[in-house]
């Protein structure tokens, strides 16, 4: 997915929320795209205490400097919904933010319902009696979605390189992907045939291989 690496484990507690095994870390391009926020926002959000990353150093600049946990993403995605009926952004992120270290690594288990722009919890005073609720079950599943298809290609992405600094020490990577350009020229070039290859490198596709072959070419012609 994107570089993250997601795993988890799932059990439904009595006060309706759902206690995961956070083995997931996301950074702000991934976040981005699955909560819809720009990065520059995000990055704005910590760097200001709004909302803190559960991992890494808000402060540093590396890719590693802010990483966000599964619990983040649902948390981020369902301040945006808020958002979006309205409520402003401090109130919206002071709604999502868990209580304790322990609420933090919880997926939000209870509906919110806006009320002349303010947040009121299920179960509280006048909580039916605002807009729809956002629901924490479709927010999940909306997240879950999102993140299943980080990983995923575009097909503007399959048969295309891209460089990005910070990312792969800036080699020529396949779109999309942290395989460099290089590692399947040089597969190509001992012998590989591109069964094989596309065997081993599920994400990749003819288009590619045929870039890779060029590649391949213009080695030889400037060996040559």
């Amino acid at each position: 997915m994107s570089g993250n690496r997601s795993s988890r484990n799932g059990t439904s507690s009595g006060n309706g929320h759902v206690d995961y095994v956070v083995l997931s870390a996301f950074g702000k391009e991934a976040t981005a795209r699955v909560t819809g926020l720009s990065e520059r926002r995000l990055a704005r959000w910590a760097r200001e205490g709004w909302f803190t990353p559960s991992y890494g150093d808000p402060e540093r600049p590396a890719a590693f400097g802010q990483l966000y946990s599964y619990a983040d993403l649902v948390r981020l995605r369902t301040a945006a919904a808020l958002m979006e009926r309205g409520v402003p952004v401090r109130r919206a992120l002071a709604a999502v933010r868990g209580r304790t270290p322990l609420e933090q690594q919880q997926v939000p288990g209870t509906a919110l319902y806006v009320v002349d722009r303010e947040v009121v919890r299920q179960g509280e005073a006048g909580a039916r009696t605002g807009t729809e609720a956002v629901e924490p079950g479709p927010v999940a599943a909306e997240v879950e979605e999102r993140v299943r298809r980080l990983g995923e290609r575009t097909p503007e992405q399959i048969g295309a390189t891209e460089r990005r600094r910070g990312l792969v020490n800036g080699w020529e990577l396949f779109a999309g992907t942290r395989i460099p350009v290089g590692t399947i020229v040089g597969l190509l070039e001992d012998g590989w045939p591109r069964s094989e290859i596309l065997a081993n490198y599920a994400r990749l596709r003819d288009p590619d291989l045929d870039v890779a072959d060029a590649r391949l070419r213009e080695r030889h012609v400037i060996a040559g």
